[in-house]
């Protein structure tokens, strides 16, 4: 019998299965507003009633996922919806759209692999993902998609643009408030982790919320991409980063993803 509330991430994960199970719903979080969904209902959730929780007489599974009770799927839009004050900009993309190349050779099936999985968070949004590539190997692009199919579920940030939010928070004493806000997003989407001109203090910050969220564990869904690898991160001078390397060791948690394609902005 469960006794705790779902997560939004354990219920989006929920609804995303139970839809795609139902297509005779023509429904998706993707293409249909919160306000359709309520329409269908009459002015009223017809999931819920407006309660916001939804149980089943028998337990659903939905990946590593197991329910009798979630969030109602109109709450998924609620939070879907928000809007997040240390958000990167970014442009939207979609997976599929990252074409895969064969150059250098064995690319093509690479990138394949990679998109695969990408496809597979998103249904499930359990595991966590550190992506290594080479500049322009499309991990923004993953990274963007990935924000645009999850909307106000995921917080996306670009660590660079982030190490100087934090040193702007230090200035106005709003430090706690970022933590908490990176800490406690549903999903966390990490850009270009491991700048080269990290300083001791924002790979300190870095430690606090990745650490916060690895207690958590597949509770705190987080994706990372680096131009470092791994055993980078593990080697660091910096402790912080060697830290940060130790949680992300944890295989039971973390798939390891390397992208092998060449720069595809030098590709005519």
């Amino acid at each position: 019998m469960q006794t705790t509330l779902p997560t939004i991430c354990e219920s989006y994960a929920f609804w995303s299965k139970w839809f795609r199970d139902r297509p005779d719903e023509k429904f998706s979080f993707q293409q249909n507003t919160r306000e359709q969904l309520f329409t269908r209902g009459g002015g009223s959730c017809p999931f819920c009633n407006s309660t916001e929780l939804v149980s089943f007489p028998s337990r659903q599974t939905t990946g590593v996922y197991e329910s009798e009770t979630v969030f109602c799927a109109c709450m998924v839009f609620r939070a879907m919806n928000r809007k997040w004050e240390c958000e990167s900009s970014f442009i939207p993309a979609k997976i599929n759209e990252l074409v895969a190349l064969d150059n250098p050779k064995g690319a093509a099936t690479n990138t394949k692999t990679i998109k695969y999985h990408f496809k597979e968070f998103v249904k499930g949004l359990g595991r966590w993902i550190y992506l290594y590539g080479g500049y322009g190997s499309g991990k923004t692009h993953l990274l963007r998609a990935l924000k645009t199919n999850l909307r106000g579920l995921a917080l996306y940030v670009n660590v660079s643009d982030l190490s100087a939010k934090i040193y702007e928070s230090l200035g106005n004493h709003t430090l706690g408030d970022l933590e908490n806000e990176l800490a406690s997003a549903p999903i966390l989407l990490m850009d270009d982790f491991g700048t080269e001109h990290g300083t001791d203090y924002l790979y300190a910050t870095l430690y606090r919320i990745i650490n916060n969220r690895y207690d958590r564990s597949i509770l705190a869904p987080t994706v990372f991409t680096s131009n470092f690898t791994y055993n980078e991160l593990a080697v660091s001078t910096n402790n912080n980063l060697k830290r940060i390397a130790s949680r992300l060791s944890d295989g039971g948690l973390v798939t390891h993803l390397t992208s092998i394609q060449i720069d595809y902005r030098g590709i005519k």
